[in-house]
């Protein structure tokens, strides 16, 4: 059915989530903190290493898990959009393509977190990601908006490498 005033090709073929829209702050002195590699404790999901390396308006962010290592550029200024291997099979029904597109964002908070989101722009995937130091070692956690399982992974915990 067409509502008055539509046009039959009214973005019937650009279903592409809407780009993140987080709050918060583009840059923090926390940045520093966090800048580096970071070994994982054994987990679930086979992720040895983190890494974060900030320029002044992007972070391009790795993760190295069972299959190897996948990155994915986050806009700080403004959401980007790249192309990743990054796992999500857990999150994600099982998929695990290997590349796909991925909107990405992140935001400081007041306080030194680092929250980062992922949009997943061929599936109606959106992941939400927390970077943390606590007494020195990262804790990040890592959700998404929907899924037939469930919609937190266990929090990963990491120290400098």
């Amino acid at each position: 059915m067409q509502l008055a005033g539509q046009s039959g090709t009214a973005r019937d073929a650009d279903r592409r989530p809407a780009p993140p829209t987080l709050q918060g702050l583009s840059e923090s002195p926390h940045a520093a903190a966090l800048q580096g590699r970071f070994a994982i404790e054994p987990n679930e999901d086979g992720v040895t290493e983190l890494a974060f390396d900030f320029r002044s308006d992007y972070c391009d962010f790795s993760l190295i898990d069972h299959r190897g290592a996948h990155s994915l550029r986050v806009g700080l200024q403004q959401p980007v959009e790249s192309v990743t291997s990054l796992t999500g099979n857990y999150l994600h029904h099982q998929y695990q393509p290997e590349q796909t597109p991925v909107i990405a964002q992140g935001r400081w908070t007041a306080d030194g977190e680092l929250r980062m989101d992922w949009r997943f722009v061929e599936t109606a995937f959106g992941d939400h990601v927390s970077c943390r130091l606590e007494q020195g070692r990262l804790h990040f956690d890592r959700g998404v908006n929907t899924n037939a399982g469930s919609l937190q992974r266990p929090t990963l915990i990491g120290t400098r490498i």
